[in-house]
């Protein structure tokens, strides 16, 4: 679960620098977890899930970049809830999220 803080997420000593770091060591620790406790000899999959606004552009753009190397994953469903999906705001969102989406899996969605 990400909490994006509605805007305030990088108000953190450190700024996103410190964010990516942290990230970076909690997926590595959880994974690792994972794995030894499942006895999995790939790396387990993860759901993510955002609440309280879209994640700043930066952060989320350098995590798509270390993720589809180190943590590659897939997307199965995108669930926005409270918000009408043919609002203003509801396109502002598919637009965002479908930034980070493979040109190749667009037109399946």
């Amino acid at each position: 679960l990400s909490d994006w803080m509605w805007g305030e997420f990088l108000d953190f000593p450190g700024g996103e620098d410190t964010l990516i770091s942290a990230y970076v060591l909690f997926v590595r620790r959880i994974s690792n977890r994972v794995q030894e406790q499942l006895g999995l000899s790939d790396a387990p999959e993860f759901v993510s899930i955002g609440c309280c606004g879209p994640p700043p552009l930066g952060f989320a753009r350098r995590v798509a970049v270390m993720r589809s190397t180190d943590f590659p994953e897939h997307v199965g469903n995108i669930c926005l809830y409270g918000v009408q999906p043919d609002s203003a705001r509801g396109k502002m969102i598919e637009d965002f999220t479908s930034a980070f989406i493979p040109i190749n899996m667009k037109s399946s969605l």
